[in-house]
C-alpha cells in the first residue's frame, strides 16, 4: 500500500505505508522533502479529510479540497497510478525481477517518469516543482534490477575477491549528505 501524490502536468511521488492511517506520514515526508503544495486534491477517503492529514494541511496553510464522488478519472493521482502499474509491470516482467521487489520497481518507475514527459515549453515536471533542471544521472549508470559488483565489507586477503555480485534497484534518492 502506498500513498500517490500527482499534479496534472505529469509530476508524482510515492511513499510506501503500512495502513492507511498512515497518510498523514507521508503528507510529512512530501511537505519535508518537496515542500508545501498550494492546494492538495483527495478523494473522499476519511484517512485524508479528517484527522492528522486535515490537520497538517491546515497546518502548512494547504487547502484541502475533495472531488465530486464517483469520479477517479478526474483525479491525477489515479491516472498517474494506471500508468505506474503498467509500466512497473512491464519492468518486472523483462527484468525476471521477484515480485517482492514490485514496491521498488514502482518507485524506480515513478521518480523517472516526470524526467521523461518534455510538454510544458520544453521544460519536464520535476523542473517545474523544484525550480531546478532535474539531474538524471543517477538513472544512466545501471538499469532496473541489473547485476552489478560492490565492494563488501572486511579485510579480503589475496586471493579472495571483495567483491560480491548483488541487484542494483536503482533506487538511489536520499544518498549523501
Amino acid at each position: 500500500m502506498s500513498q500517490v501524490f500527482a499534479t496534472d502536468f505529469g509530476w508524482s511521488r510515492n511513499y510506501p505505508m503500512r495502513q492507511k492511517s498512515q497518510a498523514h506520514e507521508a503528507l510529512s515526508v512530501l511537505f519535508s522533502r518537496e515542500g508545501v503544495p498550494n492546494a492538495i486534491v483527495t478523494d473522499d477517503a476519511k484517512e485524508m479529510q479528517k484527522g492528522k492529514f486535515a490537520q497538517k494541511c491546515r497546518d502548512a496553510d494547504t487547502d484541502l479540497r475533495q472531488l465530486e464522488p464517483f469520479t477517479p478519472w478526474a483525479n491525477a493521482a489515479e491516472r498517474e497510478i494506471k500508468e505506474l502499474k503498467r509500466g512497473a509491470g512491464r519492468k518486472l516482467i523483462s527484468s525476471k525481477c521477484p515480485k517482492r521487489f514490485w514496491d521498488y520497481c514502482f518507485n524506480s518507475n515513478l521518480l523517472k517518469l516526470p524526467l521523461h514527459i518534455f510538454k510544458l515549453d520544453g521544460r519536464v515536471p520535476e523542473a517545474l516543482v523544484s525550480g531546478e533542471t532535474p539531474d538524471i544521472s543517477e538513472y544512466c549508470d545501471f538499469a532496473w534490477y541489473q547485476w552489478v559488483m560492490y565492494r563488501h565489507g572486511g579485510n579480503a586477503k589475496f586471493p579472495e575477491e571483495p567483491f560480491a555480485p548483488a541487484s542494483e534497484l536503482a533506487q538511489r534518492r536520499q544518498l549523501g549528505s
